[in-house]
């Protein structure tokens, strides 16, 4: 009869130990969700003390949600590229006397997609060339970390004499200046950020949410049990930006004269079928040059674009 109570007891004493530590378990599930609130964010947000404000809103809370859930994978690797080159970033920053805060500037347009093979500054083509960089059928410098950050670098102390406001200097990287002041014009110089995300009619106004989000991360990312992923290296130990560039070919002929370049060119285009492409609302050029398997570069040179901007109606020549 002891031995019958004794068993009992502990039967008793084990479901009970069982349930308080399932309670235990789901009070610290629902303050965790408690924990990541739109409160939270801000608050967090504001700490950082930078000299650029960042204007919160309720769609912030629900990037950082998703990448920190949904995406999280993305945002580990994002975040591993962004932090193995901080450094060397925020030094270069530094040196050419720009604001701090535009070391997040090339994290922000990691998921943007301006270019698909615009690297890890997802610096525009016109910009790219115009800064030191090249660009050809087999190279593309704009992957090369140290390269591209000299010419992203350039390229933002240029908007930096034209901009105090470090929002526009923003803005106007990821959408270019034109685009930057027409969308000024629509929305009557307003300086709210929000306001011109909304009603600016930018071809990349998620530079704007992104930028507030990425910074976010970039700095809490541990409270949310993120683990950055080190990107691989090349043989220069610089991380390999996806796409990986394409081995230089090596050039057994003699260079063609202009001339006979531009003819080459041509035959090779009146052997492909002609495509006439006319642009639908969402389009852009990445986008294009995946779904017809050419590059950016050669549908900007069939059309004689300048940049990477185009127009719904407008009509494109594609080799495909």
């Amino acid at each position: 009869m002891q031995k019958r109570i004794y068993f009992c007891k502990k039967i008793y004493l084990k479901d009970f130990v069982t349930g308080f530590l399932l309670v235990c378990t789901c009070l610290t599930s629902f303050g965790q969700s408690v924990d990541f609130t739109d409160t939270v964010f801000a608050k967090r947000l504001n700490s950082l003390n930078l000299n650029l404000e960042l204007p919160y809103r309720d769609m912030i809370g629900d990037k950082i949600q998703e990448l920190t859930h949904q995406k999280i994978q993305f945002a580990a690797k994002s975040l591993g590229i962004f932090l193995a080159e901080r450094t060397y970033i925020d030094s270069a920053i530094r040196a050419a006397e720009l604001p701090d805060e535009l070391q997040y500037l090339p994290l922000s347009l990691s998921q943007i997609q301006m270019n698909t093979c615009a690297g890890f500054w997802q610096l525009p083509y016109i910009a790219a060339i115009r800064y030191g960089l090249e660009i050809t059928g087999g190279i593309d410098d704009r992957l090369d970390i140290k390269k591209s950050t000299s010419a992203a670098i350039a390229y933002l102390r240029k908007l930096s004499e034209k901009y105090d406001n470090v929002w526009d200097i923003i803005i106007a990287y990821a959408n270019s200046v034109p685009a930057l002041e027409a969308a000024k014009i629509r929305t009557n110089h307003t300086k709210d950020i929000w306001v011109l995300y909304e009603r600016g009619n930018l071809p990349n106004a998620a530079v704007i949410p992104n930028f507030i989000t990425y910074t976010y991360l970039a700095n809490f990312y541990q409270s949310h049990h993120i683990k950055p992923i080190a990107p691989e290296k090349n043989e220069s130990n610089a991380p390999i930006i996806y796409p990986k560039p394409a081995a230089a070919a090596v050039q057994t002929a003699p260079m063609l004269s202009n001339h006979a370049s531009k003819t080459a060119n041509l035959s090779k285009k009146e052997n492909k079928k002609k495509i006439t492409y006319t642009i639908k609302n969402g389009d852009t050029l990445s986008k294009i040059a995946q779904k017809y398997g050419v590059s950016v570069v050669n549908i900007q040179k069939w059309n004689n674009l300048k940049n990477d901007r185009i127009s719904i109606g407008q009509k494109l020549i594609i080799y495909p």
